[in-house]
């Protein structure tokens, strides 16, 4: 299963599935804004989403 790191402003460890095959996981080893951590959550889903479409294959 492919990852994607995000630290966010939780305590302990939890995980948020995404899509059937990613997962965004939360670190308590760093604290962020609300703000700052809803940004870095919609840049890193657009990052799995892109590299989804531009990996997957091509149709004629």
């Amino acid at each position: 299963m492919d990852r994607v790191l995000v630290t966010g402003p939780l305590i302990g460890d939890s995980v948020s599935r995404l899509a059937n095959h990613f997962r965004v996981e939360y670190s308590k080893n760093e604290v962020m804004g609300q703000e700052a951590f809803s940004r870095a959550v919609t840049d890193a889903w657009g990052i799995v989403t892109m590299t989804s479409l531009r990996g997957g294959p091509e149709h004629h």
